[in-house]
């Protein structure tokens, strides 16, 4: 399959009281944070207008609790709003992507599942190496039952 070149549009409405509509026009942050890719699916990770992102403080559990969406490409397009158990992983596994980068790491944080096992040369908390359960989002965001409706 070829790569075709895609450009993401994302639309902010205006709604009562959105300061992220402000905040997104006036000055938009947006920080890739990381890019995760397996087999069949790959995961960007992107926050928008998160001013008080600190990439010193990324591993700390305070400093990723944020509302997740999820934008979808498959056959077809979709938006919607992660479910609080897919919000939790996303959040844990940035906070994970901190630790095993380690001290001084700046994102984007690459992890490339495809080619094998990722390899992480200076991570802050060692024990994070152990293997783990194949944790990806596309586990919670399929099924419907997770999914929080708009």
């Amino acid at each position: 399959m070829e790569d075709t070149p895609l450009r993401i549009l994302v639309m902010v409405s205006r709604v009562k009281s959105n300061g992220f509509l402000n905040v997104s026009y006036k000055h938009p942050p947006m920080k890739l944070l990381a890019k995760r890719r397996w087999l069949a699916h790959v995961f960007l990770v992107f926050d928008i207008a998160n001013t008080d992102y600190d990439p010193e403080k990324g591993h700390l559990a305070d400093q990723n609790n944020l509302p997740v969406a999820i934008v979808r490409f498959g056959k077809h397009v979709q938006v919607y709003r992660a479910s609080q158990p897919t919000q939790k992983q996303v959040n844990n596994d940035i906070s994970r992507a901190h630790n095993l980068n380690g001290i001084g790491s700046i994102p984007p944080f690459v992890e490339d599942h495809a080619s094998g096992t990722p390899h992480y040369l200076n991570p802050r908390e060692p024990q994070l190496l152990r293997p783990q359960v194949h944790s990806h989002y596309i586990s919670y965001a399929t099924k419907h039952a997770y999914i929080a409706k708009p």
